[in-house]
């Protein structure tokens, strides 16, 4: 069966209700498989209403699989086999699962924002994070095993090289450089 990964701390930045709402509805709706969404990490602040869908949603229960202290490897296991790791974040430090996960040439479908844009480059597939029907597409289109998007993105992963520290910490420090000079 279809699955997904949705990986880290459940908080509001992460924006886990957005994805909890689109698999409550994929799982109302009449037609086709709802594919499983594992949601592993731990839970987090300010995360009640995430937290409420989790524990009391019928719709959600065999769909939804929090997992939150597991191994390595199990967790190593799920994204591998993962028709994509995602990220509807509205804000992140700099994204080092989306760096792992493509590394390991698994696809992953991300917010629009920039630290995602450096981090998977040109790579994943990107929506606004409250752009609902654009991630209901790439989800519901990505379950196909003939998904011409997750092609598309495994063309492109052939080419991905991860960002290297030494680049990032070059760009800031001329940054940093830079904002010196102009004082």
């Amino acid at each position: 069966d279809p699955h997904f990964v949705v990986l880290g701390t459940i908080e509001p930045r992460k924006n886990h209700l957005f994805l909890l709402h689109m698999w409550r509805e994929l799982a109302a709706e009449p037609a086709g498989q709802v594919p499983k969404l594992f949601v592993i990490g731990k839970r987090g602040w300010e995360n009640e209403s995430v937290v409420d869908l989790l524990d009391r949603s019928p719709s959600l229960r065999e769909h939804v699989i929090e997992l939150t202290d597991i191994s390595d490897a199990t967790m190593s296991r799920l994204i591998r086999s993962a028709r994509a790791l995602l990220f509807p974040s509205f804000s992140e430090g700099w994204g080092m699962p989306l760096v792992e996960a493509l590394s390991m040439g698994v696809p992953c479908i991300c917010s629009d924002i920039p630290v995602f844009h450096e981090a998977g480059q040109e790579v994943p597939d990107y929506a606004h994070p409250l752009d609902y029907f654009t991630w209901k597409g790439l989800v519901v289109e990505y379950c196909h095993a003939d998904s011409a998007s997750r092609r598309s993105q495994l063309d492109r992963m052939a080419a991905y090289q991860p960002p290297e520290w030494d680049e990032h910490w070059g760009g800031f420090e001329g940054a940093l450089a830079s904002l010196t000079s102009s004082r």
